[in-house]
């Protein structure tokens, strides 16, 4: 069985981190969520760039968008 070097996957996570690839790595295609900064008690989903593209809340199980405008 191989050995894993934690320094090598450190260093690994770290470039893709730099790079802007541990995002997309992470969410792939999908969107993320996060609290929003702007609107308080509310949620921004984000794809995989960091881009808001939508600003609700979570309600039965799932993300609903809130026109905001």
């Amino acid at each position: 069985m191989p050995t894993l070097d934690p320094e090598i996957i450190f260093a690994e996570l770290e470039s893709d981190r730099a790079f802007g690839k541990l995002r997309r790595k992470i969410l792939g295609n999908d969107f993320g969520y996060q609290s929003s900064k702007t609107y308080s008690r509310l949620l921004e989903k984000v794809d995989a760039n960091g881009n808001v593209v939508a600003v609700g809340k979570y309600q039965d199980g799932g993300f609903v968008e809130i026109d905001i405008s």
